[in-house]
């Protein structure tokens, strides 16, 4: 049997084991960005019983057999490797949020071994297995983490190993299956079966030493968490702050009429916040603070420091303030201008914070 795409499937009987030794409880989805055969999926509604199956591949023959034998799964022909082939499907323009990810991976591509990937604004040198993987995590951002059939190499060659100290950031990574190297038909190969678990908080909260040094100001750093193509509108959602709204919420004195939400993801606020624009450059007149009278679901464009009183917000406003320039120089990008979470953390740390707690 011959696999030009380097499509290797999961025996069923091999996927039902994997989602059981995993531990993980029952999703509402689960998405496979490579699904082939679609047994992954398959095994993980058997597992977990009655989920939504996602399912994206690059083969378009394989989908159009998936979508008959299939009706109810939501699928999609797309390469993650190739900018711009995701956004024209069904499954990217959905507003359903990715809970599970699983995927088998293609390790080799066209005699590949490697390729170079943009990684959350870093470009890393990958096996072809890792560029899948880590584009389907930033493009999908899954809830409960990842399982998911890689090769032996990817958990000890050089050749990942930046990229799993930037997967590392973000999940815990653990081997819960070592596969048979007869596993996969056609081929002979040493595979293991990993776990991600989601190790970030969605809050970081910080202290700042007051101006009288009689007690320390608390900060909370949060990253909103709704893209802008999953905003649904609502007339009786949570209001929506985009980047392009923070200009007008601190400028005028009425209330602003802000749109709202169907769709509720991380990075909620309320009360008193400082908010940043995360791509663009802020401008400094846009750095006030406000009081948010009720919960505000931020874009993943913008980010609140988040305060316990007002006095507090102003005095970090204005010690802002005063290093202004220098925060500007922390937005860089050779297209849109951006911070990063981990850029902006560094920048309070070294200019105001003497503690800093993750809490949850």
């Amino acid at each position: 049997m011959d696999y030009p795409l380097d499509q290797y499937f999961t025996p069923l009987k091999i996927a039902e084991k994997i989602f059981i030794k995993s531990g993980i409880s029952k999703p509402n989805n689960c998405l496979d960005t490579t699904c082939g055969s679609g047994y992954l999926l398959q095994a993980a509604s058997k597992v977990f019983g009655d989920i939504q199956c996602i399912g994206i591949d690059k083969d378009k023959k394989i989908i159009n057999s998936l979508r008959r034998k299939r009706p109810n799964w939501l699928l999609s022909v797309a390469n993650l490797l190739e900018p711009g082939s995701l956004k024209k499907t069904n499954v990217f323009s959905s507003t359903i949020e990715c809970d599970l990810l699983t995927l088998n991976p293609p390790f080799s591509q066209n005699n590949k071994k490697h390729v170079n990937i943009l990684y959350k604004n870093s470009q890393l040198k990958c096996s072809i297995a890792m560029a899948y993987i880590l584009k389907s995590i930033e493009t999908f951002q899954p809830k409960n983490g990842a399982i998911i059939i890689v090769p032996e190499s990817l958990l000890f060659s050089e050749i990942d190993a930046i990229p799993r100290l930037a997967l590392g950031k973000d999940f815990s990574i653990r081997t819960i299956m070592e596969l048979d190297i007869n596993t996969f038909y056609g081929t002979r190969a040493r595979t293991s079966v990993i776990r991600l678990e989601s190790t970030r908080k969605e809050i970081e909260q910080y202290s700042f030493i007051n101006s009288d040094k009689k007690h320390l100001i608390k900060i909370h750093l949060i990253r909103g968490g709704l893209p802008v193509h999953k905003f649904v509108p609502s007339p009786t959602g949570k209001d929506f702050i985009h980047s392009t709204s923070i200009k007008s919420l601190t400028a005028s004195t009425d209330k602003l009429q802000l749109p709202k939400t169907k769709q509720i993801m991380k990075g909620a606020v309320s009360g008193w916040v400082l908010l940043l624009p995360r791509v663009g450059i802020p401008n400094r007149k846009m750095l006030k603070c406000i009081n948010l009278t009720k919960t505000i679901q931020l874009s993943d464009c913008v980010i609140a420091l988040d305060f316990e009183t007002e006095r507090e917000a102003i005095e970090v406003e204005t010690r802002i303030k005063t290093d202004f320039d220098s925060l500007l120089n922390l937005y860089r990008g050779t297209g849109a201008r951006y911070v990063t979470i981990l850029k902006l953390k560094s920048w309070l740390l070294d200019k105001f914070i003497i503690s800093s707690a993750i809490v949850k």
